[in-house]
């Protein structure tokens, strides 16, 4: 009876083992728009998209992702090992009492949309910043002659909050906030490649961040739908962008003594923002909830 009871704990036991071991190794898919984009993987060119990568990383462990395609902007991004609860190597863990180092997965698709070049081409003769143009009335406006823009003056949707050393193109906010309190992301700790801060940046920021988070109430995405006053190509201030509607903020109008968003990320769980009320900037939590003000580029 009692070997018994010891080959069945020693069954139990290996049954465990080996389930734990199954789960260490997690599996996702990488696929791109379009696809045949050559992948590095921590800098380590792995093959093209789509592409299946497996590793047997513990929780936590982030992997850099590098996407490039002839014709379109070079993409970086990067995903970690606590996506989605692994079943199996959380049975494991508590059957053999061994650390839980491989408790999370990924999730099973990490999907990316790549930006064509001819959108920073086109940018380039017809604008500072790096956007792609998706208002059909900004296209109208791009061979008008522009005579004298100044900060505070109302201009193509909204108020002038920032002109370049050009004196043609610049920044225009909302005349009002989007928002008294949101998000800056949806839930979960991970990086969306957003890492742009100059002047210039915060169009691709915001096309990272709703093109990682998806559907949902947040900052970015907020800003990206945005249809106002026959303009659609609104996007969320970078970290330097929101400093000009800062110090800018009586010629604009409408803030309040309170703390903004930015589009510029800091790392997995942290943001910028920007205190409208004492002019301080902190890398705040992706969950607290600050105002937004949206801008587009002209």
């Amino acid at each position: 009876m009692k070997n018994q009871r010891m080959t069945t704990k020693t069954i139990s036991v290996l049954l465990a083992i080996s389930i734990l071991f199954t789960s260490c190794r997690s599996t996702t898919m990488i696929v791109s728009n379009p696809s045949g984009a050559k992948l590095y993987l921590n800098d380590e060119l792995v093959g093209t998209t789509p592409y299946t990568h497996k590793d047997s990383k513990i929780v936590g462990s982030r992997t850099t992702v590098k996407l490039e395609k002839d014709g379109y902007e070079t993409f970086n991004t990067s995903f970690s090992k606590n996506e989605k609860l692994d079943v199996g190597a959380l049975i494991g863990g508590i059957l053999v009492d061994i650390p839980f180092l491989w408790i999370m997965k990924y999730k099973n698709i990490h999907s990316y949309e790549l930006i064509p070049n001819e959108s920073i081409n086109s940018s380039r003769v017809k604008q500072t910043y790096n956007e792609p143009v998706r208002s059909s009335k900004m296209e109208q406006t791009y061979n008008e002659p522009v005579i004298s823009l100044n900060v505070g003056q109302s201009y193509q949707g909204g108020i002038i909050a920032y002109v370049d050393e050009t004196g043609k193109h610049g920044l225009i906010a909302a005349p009002e906030d989007q928002s008294s309190g949101v998000r800056w992301n949806i839930g979960g700790v991970y990086e969306t490649g957003a890492f742009g801060t100059k002047i210039g940046t915060g169009k691709s920021n915001t096309a990272k961040i709703v093109q990682a988070l998806g559907n949902g109430n947040y900052a970015a995405k907020l800003c990206y739908n945005l249809k106002l006053n026959g303009y659609d190509d609104w996007f969320l201030p970078s970290y330097d962008e929101l400093k000009e509607l800062y110090k800018n903020r009586e010629a604009i109008g409408m803030f309040d003594n309170a703390i903004y968003w930015s589009s510029s990320e800091y790392s997995a769980s942290n943001a910028w923002a920007q205190d409208f009320e004492n002019n301080g900037q902190c890398w705040c939590v992706k969950s607290y909830t600050y105002r937004v003000r949206a801008v587009r580029a002209f």
